[in-house]
Formats: C-alpha cells, sequence, structure tokens
C-alpha cells in the first residue's frame, strides 16, 4: 500500500478514488501490487491517514540509512534550501504577540487598581474567599448587589488574564504569531498568487536538505526566517 501512495504522488496521483482507479487499470500499478487486489479508495485513505501517518517518518529514516549502506551518500556536501508552506488554518485565526501584552497589561493594572494582586494566584484566593460573603441571584428582575458585580467583574478579569497568558504560552519565545486553529502554523508572508496578494498567511518553514542529489533530511519550522533553523536542522 505504501508502495502504490508513494509511486501514484510522483505520478502526480493524490486521490485515493484515482489510485483505486490506477491499481485496476495500469500494469505499473498492478505490478507493485504483487498480483495482489486492488484496494478501494476507502481502504487507501484510512492507510494514509491513519497508519501511514504513523509510521512515515520512521520509512523515511529507513530510506536514508539503506542509501547509507548502498554507499549512495557521500556527505561530503549537503545542500540546504527552504520554502514556506500554507497551512490549512483559516487566514483570519491570527494571535498576535504585541497585541496578546498589550491587553495583558491593562488587565493586569485594572487588577492591580482595584485589589492590589500582581498574580492571578492572589486574585483567585481573594475570589473564592469574597464568594462566601455574597448571595448571589440570576435571572431578570432580580438586583444584583454591589459585592456580586465587583466579583463577577474581577472574574472576568481573572479570566482574561489567564487566556492572555496561555496564549503567550502557546507561542514560545521564538515567534510573534500563531493560528487559533493551528497552533503549530505562524503568520509568514509568503509569495504573491495570480491576484498580487502578500498578505500574511498561516504557514510552515520547511527546510529540506539533500544529499547525492537524494533528499536526506526534512523538518518544518514556525521561524519566519532560516536564520533559527540551520543549527537545529543540521
Amino acid at each position: 500500500m505504501f508502495k502504490v501512495i508513494v509511486y501514484g504522488y510522483l505520478c502526480g496521483i493524490y486521490s485515493s478514488r484515482k489510485l483505486e482507479e490506477a491499481c485496476r487499470y495500469r500494469v505499473d500499478f498492478m505490478w507493485l501490487l504483487e498480483g495482489q487486489k486492488a484496494p478501494d479508495h476507502t481502504t487507501i485513505a484510512r492507510f494514509r491517514t491513519g497508519r501511514c501517518r504513523e509510521a512515515i517518518e520512521d520509512l523515511f529514516y529507513q530510506f536514508v540509512r539503506k542509501l547509507e549502506e548502498m554507499g549512495e551518500t557521500d556527505h561530503r556536501a549537503v545542500f540546504i534550501d527552504g520554502t514556506k508552506m500554507e497551512s490549512r488554518a483559516g487566514r483570519y485565526t491570527f494571535v498576535w504577540r504585541k497585541s496578546v501584552e498589550k491587553h495583558l497589561a491593562k488587565v493586569k493594572a485594572q487588577v492591580e487598581r482595584s485589589t492590589g494582586f500582581t498574580s492571578t494566584q492572589e486574585l483567585r484566593a481573594w475570589l473564592e474567599e469574597f464568594a462566601q460573603n455574597i448571595t448571589f441571584v440570576h435571572g431578570s428582575g432580580r438586583r444584583k448587589s454591589p459585592g456580586q458585580k465587583e466579583w463577577e467583574r474581577l472574574s472576568e478579569l481573572l479570566e482574561r488574564w489567564e487566556q492572555y497568558e496561555n496564549m503567550l504560552s502557546t507561542m514560545g519565545e521564538g515567534r510573534n504569531s500563531y493560528s487559533k486553529t493551528d497552533e503549530d502554523a505562524t503568520f509568514m508572508r509568503l509569495k504573491e498568487d495570480h491576484m498580487r496578494n502578500g498578505q500574511l498567511k498561516p504557514a510552515y518553514n520547511v527546510q529540506i536538505g539533500v544529499n547525492s542529489e537524494y533528499i536526506t533530511g526534512i523538518e518544518l519550522f514556525f521561524d519566519r526566517n532560516d536564520v533559527r533553523t540551520l543549527q537545529p536542522f543540521l
């Protein structure tokens, strides 16, 4: 199955239905199947998204080791090139570091002015203790006490504070943005398309290493340029 999928990709066939058709009617695919029954498109799709996804990295490095054993790679020179590939995440799901840090600073300032606290642990403990002295009411026609209104306001600030800190934690130290629907993707300026649109899009920085005309290394990074990717990739 793996041979069929790889060979199909080399031939420009990516659809599971097209791969099924090739296995039924093309002699080269029949030879790869070694007399076995042609798989249907559902089997191909399940293998590609299931077992193949789990094994693909190990299979790639088995291939690299096999090239080494055959003496095909000499290691005297490795050529590295990179490209940016757009993520399937939504383009308008961005989270920017500067914006998050700005909003976080405002929340911290509001909390400190109201309570004097400078950490979420202090604020959470105070809210839990303060809640014991409040009779909470909900629904139309019921008037909230000043204490409940203050408790709800500070609870909302605490929630936003923790949310912003989680966003910064997701970003880490090495990048300034990420996508909400694909947290591994960073917003990068890609090459202009046919409409000359050069806006920032969620993407990955893919680095490829070529040794003796064989691809022997590949890695994905969320850095926008290649400066920080060289050492970890090597």
